[in-house]
């Protein structure tokens, strides 16, 4: 099992879990660690507190798991409907500049729709790693 474990960090750096049903966030194991990022993002304050940061882990249960990765902060709410518009926007360009190469025409329709949502969320995990490291 793969799961969002959202929380708060201290000024020294250490992650603190939040505590309930609300603070965590199951993931489709078949998807890539950039689609989990991105579901951790846009899930943050859906039915559940805003969070400041998360951390994706894996095990057998909830009380049987260990992170697999560090603490991510999470870009503040404020920030996130546009955020959210900017990267429907961007989805809508790269299909239209992936319908000029022959090879991505031929694939079926939730093939192609598969590419786009690989490559935006490549992006937004390039885009929150960048920030990281600042």
């Amino acid at each position: 099992m793969y799961y969002v474990e959202y929380g708060e960090v201290k000024k020294d750096g250490e992650f603190i879990s939040a505590c309930g049903d609300r603070a965590v966030f199951i993931l489709d194991g078949r998807n890539s660690m950039s689609t989990w990022n991105e579901d951790a993002v846009v899930n943050n304050g859906v039915r559940r507190p805003h969070y400041q940061a998360y951390r994706i882990c894996q095990g057998e249960s909830f009380t049987r798991s260990k992170p697999i990765t560090g603490t991510i902060l999470l870009p503040k709410q404020d920030s996130m409907k546009g955020a959210k518009e900017s990267i429907e926007k961007m989805k809508n360009s790269l299909f239209e500049a992936a319908m000029q190469i022959d090879e991505f025409k031929q694939l079926s329709m939730d093939q192609q729709g598969e590419v786009i949502m690989d490559i935006g969320s490549s992006f937004i995990s390039l885009v929150i790693e960048t920030i990281e490291r600042k």
